[in-house]
């Protein structure tokens, strides 16, 4: 999981360091999830698609807590974007 003191640069630039075999790993799936909820206020738009990345890889290796925070982004987002 990420630490609640590491502001969005430090976490992006944390992601722009994991190699694409990184990524699926819990460390990197917790990171990409991390990144996405720091950018909701911001760019939700990019939140969503780091969600459906990290819920990706999260599925793939059966990672319980890293598909269980992807699908609460989703959540996030059917609930502000519900009519």
């Amino acid at each position: 999981m990420t630490r609640a003191k590491d502001s969005l640069h430090e976490l992006e630039a944390k992601l722009s360091r994991l190699s694409d075999d990184e990524r699926p790993s819990h460390k990197g799936i917790d990171l990409i999830n991390g990144v996405g909820w720091m950018l909701i206020p911001m760019d939700i738009r990019r939140a969503y698609v780091l969600f459906a990345e990290a819920g990706a890889h999260a599925e793939a290796t059966d990672y319980k807590l890293g598909i269980a925070r992807a699908r609460f982004g989703y959540a996030y987002r059917d609930f502000f974007t519900a009519d």
